[in-house]
């Protein structure tokens, strides 16, 4: 799992997207999760570029935006584990 404020380079997001794809042809299971702070804003956000182009049925993405998001985001990753080997 890969963890981040969302915060990337715009030049940098097709090599991240890329990488993404390799992860999900090598892993079982690949999970980003991003960190929203409600007041914080980035500039650019790399989210957008995995939910939109790395399509694989062992990637999952979650959203947290405060410590009680942690736990509930995990189980979400881990179930999406679950559904991709039934």
């Amino acid at each position: 799992f890969h963890c981040s404020d969302g915060d990337n380079w715009a030049e940098d997001n097709p090599k991240a997207v890329e990488l993404a794809k390799k992860l999900c042809e090598t892993c079982n299971l690949f999970g980003y999760g991003e960190i929203m702070l409600g007041y914080y804003t980035p500039i650019s956000t790399i989210r957008e570029e995995f939910a939109s182009k790395v399509k694989y049925p062992n990637f999952s993405i979650v959203t947290m935006s405060k410590k009680e998001d942690v736990i509930p985001a995990l189980r979400k990753l881990l179930d999406k584990e679950k559904a991709f080997k039934e």
